[in-house]
């Protein structure tokens, strides 16, 4: 009986420290990171955040599991009373091997809902900052299209005050060209008056339609 007794009290030994670690851990978990008392894995040290968050979590996972084993472990070591010494150690290291199954568990399960939780923190962080990211560039788009039309139209604008004096300058020089063309006709006004057998009129009027061919041509080409 009094093996019995050694072995009942070592199964109800991990139950009730998961009990009292989780409330301590929910309740008044460590401040600050350390590497001599706390929920310490690699995950959990990474900062305070994740510190706060694996000892309360932690904290839950090993309070309700210890809450279920240890009435389980108690009905268990029951069916064991007045057992022999052997079966008495049989079944208390039975039930000791699967609450260190189950509180390895408890890590396990902790640290994947740590990953889940701060994956879920990064993915929205991450969506935000690309957010950020697509509205920067749609703003830099349309200032780039604002000002790009701007430079367009006073492209425009100067190319076609460039063909505007261009045009002035053929313009200018025709008239130029006029004038000279009329002092040559006036010249040649007087040397056909000194000869009546030349045709003034129509000399004139072919003068004139070459004048004409001429300033077409540099309206083309201007």
């Amino acid at each position: 009986m009094g093996f019995w007794i050694f072995m009942f009290i070592m199964d109800l030994l991990c139950p009730l420290v998961m009990i009292a670690f989780g409330r301590r851990f929910i309740n008044n978990p460590p401040k600050s990171v350390n590497s001599f008392y706390g929920y310490r894995t690699k995950l959990s040290m990474k900062n305070e955040t994740t510190w706060k968050y694996a000892h309360k979590i932690a904290g839950k996972i090993w309070l309700y599991c210890g809450l279920v084993l240890l009435p389980l472990s108690v009905v268990a070591m029951l069916f064991f009373i007045g057992k022999d010494i052997d079966t008495v150690g049989t079944a208390g290291g039975i039930i000791s091997y699967i609450q260190i199954i189950v509180l390895l568990l408890t890590i396990l399960l902790t640290e994947i809902e740590l990953h889940k939780h701060f994956d879920k923190i990064k993915m929205e962080i991450y969506a935000q900052g690309k957010k950020i990211v697509e509205e920067k560039t749609m703003v830099d788009k349309l200032m780039v299209s604002q000002d790009g039309r701007e430079v367009i139209q006073k492209l425009a604008d100067l190319r076609q005050s460039l063909k505007t004096a261009k045009m002035m300058v053929w313009q200018g020089r025709f008239m130029q060209f006029s004038e000279k063309g009329m002092e040559f006709t006036n010249c040649v006004s007087d040397v056909a008056s000194s000869c009546p057998e030349l045709d003034l009129v129509h000399y004139q009027e072919i003068l004139k339609k070459i004048l004409s061919l001429i300033y077409n041509v540099l309206w083309l080409l201007s």
